[in-house]
């Protein structure tokens, strides 16, 4: 049997149920709210802020979204403030994990730089910058390693003879280790960097991948590194 002869009068009418759905499911797509939208702590942030004077509003909206170090609280200041919003929350998280969890895609290589800053320490030649990273116990060792036999102490963390110095070190990622089995309180991230050595004692030069373990020996003082291994 013949199909029926569809001529262009009737196109509109072919076309024109599908379509009307098409425009109805989109239009309901784009009013229902986003999930970040339905946050108990973007809404909480929404109710207290709105109708604030414009410079209120975004303080209010950033001591939300630092309090609940939550990035998407964010999302309310709008464009072009919301990223020095997300600054203050991943300086005031003191955990490299909040990098993850930003929503501005060109944000995240910042915020993972801000956590790198002992590797950056070590790249500028900057010793006493580097040790304010360590813990307070980890630079106590460091002090009774490797001494000599009549000595009681290093004098300086550079009288160690198996300290390695290093010319150069930029970091080529992070990734936590949330499943390492370390003790309460203390979490572990795997490092990739890229290091030239001035001398190569122990280690090469070239990619090398370290294991990095933080705590914090003071809570007001934030994450310390307490040790920095070649395996987990």
């Amino acid at each position: 049997m013949k199909g029926k002869l569809v001529t262009l009068e009737h196109w509109p009418a072919v076309l024109t149920f599908p379509f009307v759905l098409l425009l109805i499911a989109t239009s309901l797509a784009a009013c229902a709210p986003q999930p970040w939208e339905q946050n108990p702590d973007v809404q909480t942030a929404r109710r207290n802020c709105t109708g604030l004077a414009e410079g209120e509003r975004y303080a209010c909206i950033e001591r939300h979204a630092v309090d609940s170090l939550n990035p998407d609280v964010c999302r309310l200041a709008g464009v072009w403030v919301d990223d020095a919003c997300l600054q203050a929350v991943y300086q005031a998280a003191d955990d490299p994990a909040i990098c993850d969890r930003i929503y501005l895609k060109g944000v995240r290589p910042t915020c993972r730089a801000y956590y790198t800053r002992y590797y950056q320490a070590l790249n500028d030649h900057d010793d006493e910058r580097a040790y304010a990273c360590v813990s307070r116990r980890s630079l106590t060792s460091a002090l009774f390693s490797n001494m000599g036999d009549l000595a009681l102490y290093h004098s300086s963390y550079e009288d160690d003879p198996l300290r390695e110095k290093i010319d150069s070190v930029q970091v080529m990622g992070i990734e936590p280790l949330p499943d390492a089995g370390n003790p309460e309180g203390v979490v572990e991230y795997k490092v990739d960097i890229d290091v030239e050595y001035e001398t190569e004692i122990v280690s090469r030069s070239g990619h090398n991948v370290r294991f990095v373990l933080l705590e914090k020996e003071i809570e007001t003082a934030g994450w310390r590194i307490t040790t920095i291994g070649t395996g987990p």
